[in-house]
């Protein structure tokens, strides 16, 4: 028998297989192999949580408390440097009066001195 005999041969010779398989499995061996299937991701998804969602969750909780303690005491901080500018603000004013009322000083110390000589 010639090659191209056997394979139309083997193309027209068609297997009849009952209603309840299917791609040659029953549909017992088809549940089978999507419990197995199941199992199997089930299985992936819980390691995938607890080996990373769970940590990842409480590191991103740390994180936030952190955060969350930095921008107080941020503001802690901001509010000092607040405080301390008024006083060298009002230091700087202070000093400023003074040195007008020297300058005053020495003005009329100069004057009354010039009034002397002459």
């Amino acid at each position: 028998m010639s090659i191209f005999a056997m394979l139309v041969m083997g193309a027209t010779h068609v297997v009849q297989q009952p209603p309840h398989y299917v791609f040659g499995y029953s549909i017992a061996e088809w549940l089978s192999l999507l419990s197995i299937l199941a199992i199997f991701i089930g299985a992936l998804s819980w390691i995938f949580r607890v080996v990373l969602i769970t940590p990842l969750n409480y590191q991103m909780q740390e994180l936030a408390h952190q955060i969350k303690d930095m921008g107080i005491a941020n503001q802690q901080q901001s509010d000092s440097n607040e405080r301390l500018l008024q006083q060298h603000t009002d230091m700087l004013q202070e000093h400023e009066r003074m040195l007008i009322r020297h300058e005053e000083d020495i003005h009329t110390l100069f004057k009354n001195n010039y009034k002397k000589d002459k």
